[in-house]
């Protein structure tokens, strides 16, 4: 099974945003940054971030079918 999503944190979200999507060739899938996510991604895989205070991302990272 190969996952199709991959979750993790930042602790800024619209700086992820524009590095994801102008330096990396993903897409904006959901704008959810007033509810503190957003979900990018390619035809392949989805990549949720999550808004973080620092803490949340050094312990978890999930990846989902």
């Amino acid at each position: 099974m190969k996952p199709c999503g991959v979750c993790t944190g930042t602790t800024d979200l619209e700086k992820s945003r524009l590095f994801y999507t102008e330096v990396l060739p993903f897409t904006v899938k959901v704008d959810g940054i007033d509810d503190g996510f957003i979900i990018i991604g390619t035809e392949s895989i989805d990549l949720i971030l999550e808004a973080d205070d620092g803490e949340w991302s050094a312990r978890h990272t999930a990846l989902s079918p």
